[in-house]
């Protein structure tokens, strides 16, 4: 007996239907993906120092992340990018280690952002604890992540 995952992909309800010579066929993508946004992730990818900025006010929080990353987006890039609408944004900042900028995003308003400023190797381990200390939710996080491990 097949399992119902099996059934379901034999019967295209989720997941993909396999072509009779064993390939995928081309995925649809949703209306959130468009070309011009695919194309721009592949661009900020790629851009370099002359070109960066275009891609750091993108419509897209996909590209906007894609520039956070890219090695050219210098620290007042950066900067602006700290103030994105966006948490995913912050977050791609705050991870940036080779940037002081993500340092300044210890009292974001996404907790998500909050741990990934606090967890910097730049962060003093006395600041790191005073933040802590203060914010229920990192301690919560802390904690959870603790046993986890």
């Amino acid at each position: 007996m097949k399992s119902q995952r099996h059934v379901n992909v034999e019967q295209g309800k989720k997941g993909f239907q396999r072509k009779p010579d064993g390939s995928i066929p081309e995925v649809e993508l949703g209306s959130s993906f468009s070309s011009e946004m695919m194309n721009d992730l592949l661009a900020a990818s790629r851009a370099g120092a002359d070109d960066i900025e275009r891609y750091v006010r993108s419509p897209f929080w996909e590209v906007r992340c894609e520039a956070a990353m890219n090695r050219h987006c210098d620290d007042a890039m950066l900067t602006e990018l700290a103030g994105d609408d966006d948490k995913m944004v912050r977050w791609t900042v705050a991870s940036r280690l080779d940037s002081p900028v993500g340092r300044t995003l210890v009292s974001d308003p996404s907790v998500m952002v909050r741990f990934a400023a606090i967890e910097r190797t730049d962060i003093d381990p006395s600041q790191r604890a005073a933040v802590l200390a203060a914010d229920p939710e990192m301690t919560y996080i802390a904690a959870r992540i603790s046993r986890a491990v």
